[in-house]
């Protein structure tokens, strides 16, 4: 093969291979979006402080509050600092109840929601639970 053909043919090759990958199991996958993806995993991980009246300083359960300070959870999400939930998940000290900490499954949905443009989704918020419920883990009596 001549040198010009190398030269046409490398590039054109490696132009297909960029295009993508056939055995993508997924390549239309989903945006994330806040109400289906990202609210439920704030609701049950974040809320507790982070809401009207909580002890956060900003909120976490609407879309406007989230959207606003969406650098600053990616940060924070990514460095493991929030939840700040300090107990060591080597596998020595077993599980917790109540535990905090985000799994990677939920650091990758909240980044990509951050990263892929803060998408909302359905209107409305989804039922927040009130205070005391939130802070002391029970259902008040009736």
């Amino acid at each position: 093969m001549r040198t010009r053909d190398l030269a046409i043919l490398v590039p054109l090759a490696l132009s297909l291979a960029a295009c993508g990958n056939s055995n993508d199991p997924n390549p239309t996958a989903k945006a994330v979006t806040f109400w289906q993806d990202v609210a439920p995993i704030y609701n049950n991980k974040c809320v507790r402080c982070h809401q009207q009246g909580g002890i956060g300083p900003f909120r976490l359960d609407n879309y406007a509050d989230a959207k606003t300070k969406a650098a600053l959870e990616l940060t924070r999400v990514t460095e493991g600092t929030m939840p700040p939930y300090h107990m060591v998940h080597d596998g020595t000290c077993g599980s917790f109840q109540d535990d905090m900490t985000l799994s990677d499954q939920q650091k990758t949905t909240i980044a990509a929601w951050i990263t892929g443009g803060q998408a909302e989704d359905l209107p409305g918020e989804p039922g927040v639970l009130e205070m005391d419920q939130l802070v002391l883990g029970v259902q008040p009596f009736a």
